[in-house]
C-alpha cells in the first residue's frame, strides 16, 4: 500500500487529506508544535478522520525527519503549508522523495506568502507548483503545475480556499505521474534568470499610499489583505483604519480633490475617497479597533467631513 507522510500546519490541507484517504492511501501526519486557529481546525478534522498525528517543535523536524520516514515506512513525504524549513543536511539523508506543494507559479513567485504579492500585483493566473524540495527555497524541479485563473474580485482568502480545493485535482493528476519513472513524465527545471523571491509583507507593504497609488492599485491591495490583515492599512486623523472592501468609480460629478479626501453622499449613505489618478473609491467595509463597519456606521463615526486619509 502506498504510504505518504504529510507535513502541514493549516486547514488548507484538509481537502487533500480527505481525498487521499478516500483513495485508500495510508497517511502519517506531522504538525508544527504551535497553537493557532488555522491549525486547530486542521487538528479537529484529523480527529474526525480518525488520523493520529504528531506535533514537532522546530528543532525536531531536522532531527527526526529521516528516521521517521524509515520507521513509518513512507514512500513519499509531502509538504502542504508547513512553517519550518528543512535544511540541506536533512534532505541529504532522506531515503524517500520529498515534494512541496507551492500555491503559486514558480519560479516567478517564490517565498512564504506569494498569494499576497500576486493579488497586489494584479496577476491574472496563479496555480499550484508541485516541486522537489531542495536546499534553495522553492527552487526544486517542478513535477506538476495546476493552473488557476485569478478572478477580478479575488481576495487572499478566496484564492486560498479555491486553491485548496483545486489541489485535489492537482493530486489526482500528479499521483499517476509519481508512480512512473522520472523518464516517463516531464520534469521542469526552474530557470533562475526568471525567478523572483518575495518576502512576507511588512507594515509598509500593506499600507495605502494615497499620493502615489492609483484606484486600481489600492483596490487590489485591499483584496490582497483580506482577510489575513483585516484589510489595507491607512490612517484617519491619526487613527489606524483598515480598508477591507472598496469599489472603483471613475467620476462623481465632483471637483478634483486631494488624494485621500472624503466625499460623502449622505442621501444614499455612501462614502467615497479620492485617489491620485482622479478616481474615487467607494468604501464598503472598514475595520478599526472598535469593530468592522459598513458605510453608514463609517459616516457617523467621522470626526468631521473634511477629514483626510493618509
Amino acid at each position: 500500500m502506498l504510504k505518504i507522510g504529510i507535513l502541514s500546519g493549516s486547514k488548507l490541507a484538509v481537502p487533500s487529506i480527505a481525498f487521499l484517504l478516500q483513495n485508500g492511501i495510508a497517511l502519517e501526519i506531522v504538525l508544527p508544535d504551535r497553537d493557532n486557529e488555522d491549525q486547530a481546525e486542521l487538528e479537529h478534522h484529523l480527529i474526525q478522520f480518525g488520523l493520529p498525528y504528531q506535533r514537532w517543535k522546530k528543532k525536531q523536524v531536522n532531527q527526526q525527519l529521516a528516521s521517521w520516514s524509515l520507521s513509518a515506512q513512507l514512500n513519499y513525504i509531502w509538504v502542504l503549508t508547513f512553517p519550518y524549513i528543512i535544511n540541506e543536511e536533512t534532505l541529504k539523508y532522506l531515503s524517500v522523495p520529498i515534494f512541496n506543494f507551492h500555491f503559486a507559479p514558480l519560479p516567478k513567485y517564490r517565498g512564504a506568502q506569494p498569494v499576497f504579492w500576486m493579488i497586489k500585483n494584479l496577476e491574472k493566473e496563479g496555480g499550484i507548483a508541485i516541486h522537489e524540495l531542495t536546499k534553495e527555497i522553492d527552487a526544486g524541479p517542478i513535477h506538476h503545475f495546476e493552473p488557476y485563473i485569478i478572478k477580478a474580485q479575488e481576495t487572499f482568502g478566496s484564492y486560498m480556499q479555491n486553491i485548496s480545493q483545486l489541489n485535489i485535482q492537482a493530486i489526482d493528476r500528479f499521483l499517476p505521474q509519481l508512480l512512473q519513472s522520472k523518464e516517463k513524465h516531464p520534469i521542469e527545471i526552474q530557470k533562475e534568470d526568471s525567478s523572483n523571491y518575495f518576502t512576507k509583507p511588512d507594515s509598509f507593504d500593506v499600507r495605502i499610499n494615497w499620493e502615489n497609488m492609483t484606484a486600481v492599485q489600492i483596490e487590489a491591495l485591499c483584496r490582497a489583505c483580506n482577510p489575513w490583515n483585516r484589510g489595507a492599512m491607512t490612517t484617519l486623523e491619526g487613527k489606524l483604519v483598515r480598508i477591507i472592501e472598496v469599489e472603483i468609480h471613475k467620476e462623481l460629478n465632483q471637483a478634483k480633490a486631494k488624494p485621500g479626501s472624503i466625499v460623502l453622499k449622505k442621501n444614499v449613505n455612501r462614502f467615497f475617497v479620492s485617489t491620485s489618478d482622479s478616481k474615487y473609491l467607494e468604501l464598503r467595509v472598514i475595520a478599526t479597533e472598535e469593530g468592522i463597519y459598513g458605510a453608514e456606521r463609517m459616516m457617523n463615526a467621522l470626526p468631521h467631513s473634511d477629514a483626510l486619509f493618509q
